[in-house]
């Protein structure tokens, strides 16, 4: 409960930073997150045999996946996106 509960906070700095934060603070806030969202699955990954891991039902991997899945989509598009600019 607790563990949940202190998502709250996060969420609403990370609402800041995403949306209302200053432009160049809020790409950097949004790619940060992404790359989190990638590197945090290896994290679980590393740390899935350690006997006090908890994380190992459908919807922790689903939910732990799809986040790193996501960020590592947007990484690719803005890298893209920032490739594609660069050249015109």
């Amino acid at each position: 409960m607790v563990f949940t509960l202190l998502h709250v906070p996060i969420f609403a700095a990370l609402a800041y930073l995403f949306w209302e934060a200053p432009p160049a603070l809020a790409r950097i806030s949004r790619l940060a997150f992404a790359a989190f969202c990638a590197v945090h699955v290896g994290l679980h990954w590393l740390f899935s045999e350690h006997p006090d891991y908890t994380f190992d039902s459908w919807d922790s991997n689903l939910l732990i996946g799809g986040a790193g899945g996501f960020g590592l989509i947007y990484l690719v598009a803005q890298s893209a996106h920032r490739r594609s600019r660069s050249s015109t």
